[in-house]
This record gives C-alpha cells, sequence and structure tokens, in this order.
C-alpha cells in the first residue's frame, strides 16, 4: 500500500472526526439546561445578596467529581446547620456556573480561580464584606472536618466577626 495514500486517510479520518466533535459539543451547548432558579439558587442577579448572607457555591460548566461532592456537603452543612437562619431569610445558598452568559462578572468580583464557596454579606453596614473557603479542597475526603469548617465560617459571617 502506498504511504503517501495511507497518510492522505488518516488526515482524513482526523479532519472528520474533528467535524464531529465540534458539532458535539455545539449540540451539547444548544441544549444547556437554563440556570435553575429555587430554594436552593433564589437568584444569581445582582442585588440577591440584599440584607441576608449568602453562601455561594460557584463552578464551571464542566465539573469534576470533587466538584460536585463540594456542592453537596455544602449543601448538606448548611441545610442541617442553618435550618432556621435559611427558613427566616438571614441565610441563602446560591450556586452559580460562572460559565452561563451574565455570570462572568464573578470570577472577577471574587477572585475566583476554578469551583469555590464564597460567604457574601449582603447586609446593612457589612461593607460589603466576603469570604472565599479554599479549605474546602483540602477537606473534601473528611466529612466532619469539612462541616465544621463550612459552619464556623458562616457562623461567624452571621455574627459579623469575619475578617
Amino acid at each position: 500500500m502506498d504511504p503517501k495514500k495511507v497518510v492522505t486517510a488518516l488526515l482524513l479520518l482526523f479532519v472528520a472526526g474533528g467535524i464531529a466533535w465540534v458539532g458535539v459539543r455545539a449540540s451539547r451547548k444548544a441544549k444547556a439546561p437554563a440556570p435553575q432558579v429555587g430554594v436552593e439558587n433564589p437568584s444569581a442577579a445582582p442585588g440577591s445578596v440584599e440584607d441576608r448572607v449568602v453562601v455561594y457555591y460557584f463552578h464551571g460548566r464542566v465539573r469534576c467529581v470533587s466538584c460536585n461532592k463540594i456542592e453537596a456537603l455544602a449543601k448538606k452543612t448548611i441545610g442541617e446547620g442553618f435550618a432556621s437562619d435559611l427558613k427566616a431569610g438571614r441565610l441563602a445558598q446560591v450556586v452559580v456556573d460562572v460559565d452561563q452568559a451574565g455570570n462572568e462578572h464573578f470570577v472577577k468580583d471574587y477572585a475566583l480561580s476554578g469551583s469555590a464557596v464564597v460567604l457574601v454579606d449582603g447586609r446593612a453596614g457589612s461593607g460589603g464584606r466576603w469570604k472565599n473557603l479554599p479549605d474546602v479542597w483540602t477537606l473534601l475526603d473528611d466529612e466532619a472536618a469539612f462541616s465544621k469548617y463550612i459552619r464556623e465560617n458562616v457562623s461567624a459571617i452571621l455574627a459579623g466577626t469575619t475578617r
């Protein structure tokens, strides 16, 4: 068999595969779900933090097992440890895909470099205080320590003692 024909055939297969891959990505992007708005994500719009503390979980479109676990553990910890604050509206949980149109500003606002849990104090007199909780990554495999870390930081920001 002629080496030129083999190389040409391989290049054609490579180009066809690339075109198919782009088509699949485009169709997935077109089918992407709209942002979920509900109890856990009342609003990702500006002004959603007014008069309450918000526990944000920021992520991108592509999520790994660890990212999903951080979100689940944070939701569980907040739901179990701060049910009365959630019910009273003093605290909210908001999940934000920073790759969704309109959410890009959060990356700059909170100096995000990847998935993160960020506490934002939107109450009057708070001075716009916020805190990124980077240790969620190192505590991921120790649920008790993870929950304690989240609870301590949320309690501190609710009490107005976060630096």
